[in-house]
Formats: structure tokens, sequence, C-alpha cells
């Protein structure tokens, strides 16, 4: 399982892409402090994810996160 602390409210952490990538590597699920976007294919999937909300808008990918950090 994954834990993601998002920054932006606006902007999707994941989609169904990233989903099936990450369950292809054998990870569990995600837990987002933020919204994704592409719900019905990642429910089709099967893949675990529980998230604020919804939102069609893609991530942006400028800056790398930090791990192994605290989540608040």
């Amino acid at each position: 399982m994954i834990v993601v602390q998002a920054g932006d409210g606006r902007y999707a952490m994941a989609g169904d892409k990233v989903c099936a990538i990450a369950q292809q590597w054998g990870i569990a699920g995600f837990v987002i402090d933020g919204v994704i976007r592409d719900v019905a294919e990642v429910r089709e999937a099967e893949f675990a994810v529980f998230a604020r909300g919804l939102s069609p808008v893609p991530g942006q990918k400028k800056t790398l996160g930090t791990l192994h950090q605290p989540i608040t």
C-alpha cells in the first residue's frame, strides 16, 4: 500500500495508467490525501484506492516528492 499526501487538490494524483502500473508491480493500493481520476477504469481493474475525491485534471510532474516522511 502506498500512502500519498497531495500538495494541490485541483490535480489528480493518480489515474488508470498509474494504478495499472502499480498493480503490475504488486502494489496493493493507494491511500491518497488528494484526488484521483479515471475512477471507472480503476474500479474495473479492482485496484484499491482511497482518496478525498475526484478531478478530471491530471497532475503536474514538475518536481519529485519525498519518501518516508510523516503525513499530516
